[in-house]
């Protein structure tokens, strides 16, 4: 985050007054399965999860994920978050086979 004025391309400089807030969404955890589908973990209800930033000045700019043109949060993790169009994976499914004789015992 740069608050000179100068976002990185998957930002915008957001400006807001004293009591506004700027919501940008986070991305929901992907499932990768060992055929290649990735899937969205399911939410069981739960509201998309947003990462709130809250100005306590007069004036703020800073530079924020452009949600205009579909961008997210990568992660909770604000040390780690970064803004993208395509979730990142975050767990990978894998199928571990074993013969024993004539059967074959799998289990993920």
């Amino acid at each position: 985050m740069n608050f000179a004025g100068e976002c990185r391309i998957s930002e915008k400089l957001v400006v807001l007054r004293r009591g506004n807030v700027h919501e940008v969404p986070i991305c929901n955890p992907i499932i990768k399965y060992p055929n290649g589908v990735r899937i969205e973990e399911e939410l069981d209800g739960k509201p998309v999860q947003y990462n709130k930033f809250k100005c306590m000045k007069p004036f703020c700019r800073i530079c924020r994920c452009d949600i205009a043109r579909g961008f997210k949060l990568a992660s909770k993790n604000s040390s780690k978050a970064e803004c993208v169009l395509k979730c990142p994976i975050t767990k990978s499914l894998s199928r571990r086979c074993f013969k024993f004789g004539t059967a074959t015992v799998c289990y993920d």
